[in-house]
């Protein structure tokens, strides 16, 4: 972090913490696997086979990453890094290329009304990545 601060000083203007984040890290399943081993880490733990809920993991392995910023932004001084995690919603990419078939078709025909394209998500983030730092902290 003392090099994000020390850009911001040495600019002038606020460093910005861009974070994609995603609705499925409220719905983890970290309760209902087996506990951690004695000499097992968490990502490990994770990673591995008989702690994998199918159609869980995406949540489960999001949800490290926004506890990360939910407890690095209380330490920055806001006027120097600014952090955002932001949720463009349900996005239409080929993540549903690897689910079996019968799972695939209901996917698609949710995606097909709910999914917004990747580009409009992608812009979203920019045009507020572009946004003057009183908005985009607001």
């Amino acid at each position: 972090m003392p090099n994000l601060e020390g850009s911001a000083e040495k600019t002038g203007s606020s460093v910005r913490i861009a974070w994609v984040g995603n609705r499925a890290h409220e719905a983890i399943s970290l309760d209902k696997k087996p506990p951690t081993k004695p000499d097992e880490g968490l990502l490990a733990h994770m990673d591995s086979e008989d702690a994998c809920i199918p159609f869980q993991r995406y949540g489960d392995l999001k949800q490290p990453c926004a506890t990360f910023i939910y407890s690095l932004a209380p330490r920055l001084d806001p006027k120097e890094v600014i952090i955002n995690m932001t949720c463009p919603g349900m996005v239409n990419t080929n993540m549903r290329d690897v689910l079996p078939l019968h799972m695939r078709l209901i996917v698609n025909l949710v995606m097909s009304f709910r999914a917004k394209p990747i580009l409009h998500s992608a812009s979203c983030i920019v045009h507020w990545w572009r946004a003057p730092s009183h908005m985009a902290s607001s």
